[in-house]
This record gives C-alpha cells, sequence and structure tokens, in this order.
C-alpha cells in the first residue's frame, strides 16, 4: 500500500475507444498518471499493486457485468475509491452499484461537468480510507505491543505473588510443621465440595486462597500453643481462637489475598451460632467458610492429632454428619455425603504428591543456586 498520495494515479477501465479518450480528457489534469486497462484480470493485476488512488470504470456493455467486477475489484483493493460512467444509468443501476462500493455513478454525456469533483471526491475518500487504514495498523501494532507489555507485568506479578505465598507458609511451617500440606490437601477437598454445590466458579481461586491461608493468622501464637501436646485446656482456647482474625488482618494487608480474608475469619463459625469469632449463624456465615470448615474437619480427623490417632474416610465422613444443623450446614452435609467416600482419598493422594514434587523442584533450585 502506498503511503502517501503526493502523486494521484487514476486507473481508467474501459475498452470503448470515445470514453476512453473523452475521460482521459477530462480527468489528465487532475491526475499525475492516467492508465487505461480493459480486461477484468489486468484490472484485478493492476489493482493488486495497490499503487492507483482512484479506479474509474466505464460501463460498455451490460450493467451487470459491470457490478460482477466492481464487487471483485472491492474484494481485491477495498481501498482504492472507484467512480462508475455509464450510458444512461438508471436510478436502480446507481443504487446497486453504491451498495457494490462505487463513491459515485456518472452519465457519460455529462462528464465534463461532472467527473472533476467525482474524481477529487474520489481521490478523497481514499486518502481518508488509507489514513483510517493505517491508523488502524498502528493501533494494532500498539495493543499487541501493549498487551505484551501486561503479560511480562503479569508473569512478574504471578512471581511475586508465588514468593509471598511461599514465604508465608514457610514461616507458619517453621513453627506448626505440616501446614503446607494440609493446607493443599484442603485446597483439593474444598475445590471437589465447592464443584459438587455448585459454588460460583469465579471464586473457586478465593476459595482455593482461603484453604491455603486458613490458619495464617497462628503465624502470631505463642510457640508453646502451637505445640500443646494434647487438647487444649479451656483456658487455653481463646488464645488459640484469635487466630482467625489474626488470619483475616494479615490477609487484609496483601493485596493479592485480601479477597479471601473474609473467608480465613470466619471458617471456625458454627451452624448453630456457638463459633467463633463473630458467633454467626445459618446462611450469615459466608459459604465459602461453610466449605472450608467441613473439609477442614475431614482433614483433621483423617490424620494423627496428639490426643488421637488418624480415623478412616468413612468414618469422618459418618462423624462430620453428626454434626449437621449444630456445626455444619444441612445443605452442603447432604451433598458432601453423595460423594463417592473413594473420591476423597484419591484428592488426598494427588494433592500430597503434587505437594512433594513442589518440595522436590524447590529443593533443586535452591541447590542450583547455591
Amino acid at each position: 500500500m502506498r503511503n502517501s498520495l503526493a502523486t494521484k494515479r487514476v486507473l481508467l477501465i474501459s475498452d470503448d475507444a470515445d470514453m476512453t479518450s473523452a475521460v482521459k480528457q477530462i480527468a489528465g489534469p487532475l491526475a499525475d498518471t492516467t492508465s487505461a486497462s480493459t480486461t477484468p484480470a489486468l484490472v484485478l493485476d493492476e489493482l493488486k499493486s495497490g499503487s492507483w488512488d482512484a479506479a474509474l470504470c466505464c460501463v460498455t456493455g451490460e450493467f451487470a457485468a459491470a457490478l460482477e467486477l466492481l464487487l471483485r475489484m472491492q474484494a481485491e483493493d477495498a481501498l482504492t475509491a472507484l467512480v462508475m460512467i455509464a450510458r444512461n444509468p438508471t436510478v436502480d443501476d446507481a443504487v446497486r452499484a453504491m451498495r457494490s462500493g462505487a463513491c459515485s455513478v456518472l452519465e457519460f454525456s455529462g462528464i465534463a461537468g461532472t467527473l472533476p469533483a467525482a474524481l477529487q471526491q474520489a481521490l478523497q475518500k481514499t486518502r481518508q480510507m488509507r489514513s483510517v487504514a493505517a491508523q488502524r495498523e498502528r493501533d494494532k501494532a500498539a495493543l499487541l505491543q501493549a498487551k505484551s507489555r501486561v503479560v511480562a507485568v503479569e508473569g512478574q506479578l504471578a512471581g511475586l505473588q508465588e514468593e509471598t505465598s511461599n514465604a508465608l507458609l514457610a514461616s507458619l511451617e517453621l513453627r506448626e510443621p505440616d501446614t503446607r500440606i494440609h493446607s493443599a490437601r484442603l485446597a483439593a477437598y474444598a475445590n471437589c465440595l465447592a464443584k459438587v454445590v455448585n459454588y460460583p466458579e469465579s471464586l473457586l481461586p478465593l476459595l482455593r486462597d482461603a484453604c491455603i491461608f486458613h490458619d495464617i493468622g497462628k503465624l502470631e501464637l505463642p510457640a508453646d500453643l502451637l505445640n500443646y501436646p494434647g487438647v487444649l485446656p479451656a483456658s487455653r482456647l481463646e488464645a488459640l481462637r484469635c487466630h482467625t482474625w489474626i488470619g483475616e488482618r494479615i490477609l487484609n494487608n496483601i493485596t493479592f489475598l485480601r479477597p479471601a480474608a473474609r473467608l480465613v475469619r470466619h471458617h471456625h463459625e458454627r451452624w448453630d451460632g456457638s463459633g467463633y469469632p463473630d458467633k454467626l449463624a445459618g446462611e450469615n456465615i459466608p459459604l465459602g467458610s461453610r466449605i472450608l470448615s467441613i473439609v477442614d474437619t475431614l482433614d483433621a480427623i483423617t490424620n494423627d492429632r496428639p490426643y488421637r490417632p488418624a480415623q478412616s474416610f468413612p468414618e469422618a465422613v459418618l462423624e462430620i454428619a453428626k454434626w449437621t444443623r449444630r456445626q455444619f450446614d444441612p445443605v452442603l452435609i447432604t451433598e458432601f455425603q453423595r460423594v463417592p467416600v473413594h473420591v476423597w482419598s484419591e484428592l488426598r493422594a494427588e494433592a500430597e504428591q503434587e505437594e512433594s514434587d513442589r518440595a522436590a523442584r524447590s529443593s533443586n533450585s535452591k541447590a542450583v543456586a547455591a
């Protein structure tokens, strides 16, 4: 495509000597170059070069054939304005030609008065169309560059978020071992249950973050409280329960984790209102927190504790069901019980394998860096 219309080149399409001569005589002073083409094949070849600033098409045969050529010309080069010149064109002919892409249709007998203005209009239209097309190309290139920058920034941001997450979890794991694998299992269980109960798909990443960081508030609790060898006495329970609102506070200070803060605060609320920290009841408890409460209990029951050995998944499901309407949402428990028991054990194995692989990759990366 030409970048400039400093010179004006007009393609004349005609196989009629009289029309060719008359049109050239009138158009000549307005164009630096006027070249005549006769057959459709030659016309299309000329247009492929993209070097013409306007085209004058003389209709010498059937108007339908001229319209067909006009459409083919538009398909080849939609950025070159076209003027049709015909002997006795009807109003219907003119309308069809304009709809097919012509910018004007002239009666041959009157071209001495009409062609100069029509040609100037065609040249101006070509200039405008090419200017718009060029701007679109520039906009497209700028958009691609902007998208590339966004992708790069998103990649950097994702890396920073992962580093932040790993640092938080590593800090907590120093104080409470196995936190990371416990959280990974919860995320797998919660994702399964959430899909069963039609939890909004757009909120699944938020729920995952809540699972991963549900105990992050324990970072600020005394070590002897976290590692107490047995069931905590009532006098120490209130201190432990602080981890819910402390976790909310910590996550609220980290932009990308802030949406999960509310779920973390309320994951120990109970359906009957006897939970903590706010004694919310029923559907006042966020749905994500209600899901998290169930899977947190599932993982607790199926893993060893200082005060009792791990139980099987069938035993855990039965135990959880006993607390319907007291600790857990009855609708969620109904759906929870419909999940085949083997699914939970499979999810556990997958989560633990993924966590093992992640730890191995991290260890190898540190070894290479050293």
